[in-house]
């Protein structure tokens, strides 16, 4: 898979569990959309998304628009 789109539930755990099924089934030079990031009413979005960046080398973040952060492996940045 060389997309992801993450745009269901906005729960820290949920958004997580899509972060790992991401992780797990993009090719190397795949790419994740994170919808409602950095949403003001959605912060458990926020807080997924700073766990795996900050805390791991699995994701790099490359581009963010008003309402969606994109994320790849720091291979392919």
């Amino acid at each position: 898979m060389q997309f992801f789109a993450v745009d269901g539930s906005h729960l820290y755990r949920v958004v997580m569990h899509d972060l790992d099924l991401a992780a797990r089934t993009l090719t190397w030079e795949g790419v994740i959309a994170v919808d409602a990031f950095c949403n003001r009413d959605w912060p458990g979005v926020s807080f997924a998304i700073y766990d795996p960046l900050f805390r791991s080398d699995l994701f790099l973040a490359f581009a963010v628009t008003s309402s969606k952060l994109y994320l790849v492996a720091p291979e392919f940045a």
